[in-house]
């Protein structure tokens, strides 16, 4: 494992864990409307086997199940996935401790796969993991919500650029590499594209 990609890891024991009791307070009024579109991309998803990987307080998570799809969901801190399994007790989705990067599941286990707004916090090595074993355990169609441009209003930048620091400082790399280009080059091809805000919202197929 690289040094970035220790870091990383090191990072998710920490400022993740901390800052789970506060995550929806502060960023879930803003990534509940990117959840709806996303999700709505998708179509119908009733009874589908779906995965959100780093689901986070699972604001996704609950957003794919409420439309009927069969979730699991997936995230590397415990303390997220406490937050998650309080808030959204008896509301469809099962959650699981894993790592994105490195899955349990078989081959082929789920319909569509989702990820939001966390390949930003990964160093490169990781983002490409990730991405990697999406494809592999999704038969069908995968959702990428993460951020492609930095925001225009300087102290939203300002903020933005503070709690990415303090997660790991992978942002800034990230916004300077080309997202698209990534699924492309980890197997996908991109069906249907929107962009909300500075948030894309990637709908991808795997080729074939």
């Amino acid at each position: 494992m690289s040094d970035h990609n220790d870091y990383y890891y090191h990072k998710v024991g920490g400022f993740i864990n901390r800052i789970a009791p506060w995550y929806d307070a502060l960023v879930g009024p803003a990534m509940q409307s990117k959840a709806v579109r996303a999700a709505g991309m998708l179509g119908e998803i009733k009874d589908l086997e779906v995965l959100d990987a780093c689901t986070g307080t699972g604001i996704l998570a609950y957003e794919l199940a409420r439309r009927g799809a069969r979730v699991t969901a997936i995230d590397l801190s415990p303390a997220m996935l406490q937050r998650a399994r309080k808030k959204l007790r008896g509301s469809g989705p099962r959650f699981e401790l894993q790592d994105a990067a490195r899955m349990s599941f078989p081959d082929n286990t789920f319909h569509i796969s989702t990820i939001s707004m966390a390949l930003h916090e990964m160093p490169p090595e990781a983002r490409r993991k990730v991405l990697s074993e999406m494809n592999r355990v999704t038969t069908g169609r995968v959702v990428v919500v993460d951020w492609v441009k930095v925001p225009a209003n300087p102290v939203w930048r300002w903020g933005v650029s503070l709690v990415e620091r303090l997660e790991g400082g992978f942002y800034h790399e990230f916004i300077r590499s080309n997202l698209e280009n990534l699924l492309l080059e980890t197997g996908f091809f991109i069906e249907e594209y929107a962009e909300l805000d500075t948030i894309g919202i990637f709908l991808c197929q795997p080729k074939t």
